[in-house]
């Protein structure tokens, strides 16, 4: 999905850690989920190893065909999210965009 090669992500990530690391050693480092599912990353820039790894995820209802359905499946698909998806992560996540649109306005973009 999204195009993303994990791999030279996660190389830079750990590359980009590295350097963070070698400037400050408490600083938060934040990376992104490259369009995953949040709970795929377990176990990548594990806490015990990784310090102050924070993952970012961001969540769109509008890009798939979830801005089809009714307003009450679109709300209760928007209510389960904490639950479904963004639960049972091994770092603290960062929700950095997030979208409940009922229409898909990309065309106007």
């Amino acid at each position: 999905p999204g195009g993303v090669q994990l791999d030279p992500l996660k190389k830079f990530y750990k590359d980009g850690y590295s350097i963070v690391r070698g400037v400050d050693s408490t600083v938060s480092v934040a990376i992104s989920d490259g369009f995953q599912a949040p709970r795929s990353w377990n176990g990548f820039m594990a806490p015990k190893e990784f310090k102050n790894v924070h993952l970012d995820t961001h969540h769109y209802q509008v890009f798939d065909d979830a801005f089809k359905t009714f307003i009450d499946q679109h709300v209760k698909l928007a209510c389960s999210l904490p639950k479904d998806r963004l639960s049972g992560v091994d770092k603290p996540l960062i929700v950095g965009e997030w979208s409940g649109a009922m229409t898909d306005c990309a065309m106007y973009l």
